[in-house]
């Protein structure tokens, strides 16, 4: 089983999800902010997601999930912004990704059911801040 403590990074931060292996594991909690979208509609609007130490790789991520149309999968843009949010905390190789990461092929999966929820709630910004003391902060990993 992996140890997630002796794989986190220096900078290790976020909101904790219990994966699949039932520990706990801390994603970056990306900020998600509506921005008015300027040009020949000025009424229109864009999502924009930002990330602190991130070279701008997560706000692609974003966009595809954004663009994603009704009755289209969410799965593969999930997939990716989960592990990205995972592995800027963590060292860990596609392979050890893949089996933490996994959501339920159907309603009958609770604990996949709750997978998915949770990571799709902090992959859009809108994860609870959580912390050991309860003060509505971030968590981040003990010392």
């Amino acid at each position: 089983m992996l140890d997630p403590s002796a794989l986190q990074k220096p900078d290790c931060e976020g909101t904790p999800i219990v994966l699949a292996d039932g520990q706990p594991w801390l994603f970056r909690k990306p900020l998600v902010r509506v921005r008015r979208k300027r040009g020949d509609n000025s009424t229109g609007w864009q999502v924009v997601a930002s990330l602190s130490g991130d070279d701008g790789s997560y706000g692609k991520l974003y966009d595809a999930f954004d663009a994603l149309n009704e009755g289209d999968s969410v799965y593969g843009p999930l997939f990716g912004m989960a592990e990205h949010l995972l592995c800027l905390n963590y060292d860990l190789t596609p392979d050890q990704v893949d089996d933490l990461i996994q959501f339920a092929a159907n309603d009958s999966d609770e604990e996949g059911v709750r997978i998915f929820q949770e990571v799709l709630a902090v992959a859009t910004g809108r994860g609870p801040k959580l912390s050991a003391d309860g003060d509505g902060s971030q968590a981040t990993p003990p010392a």
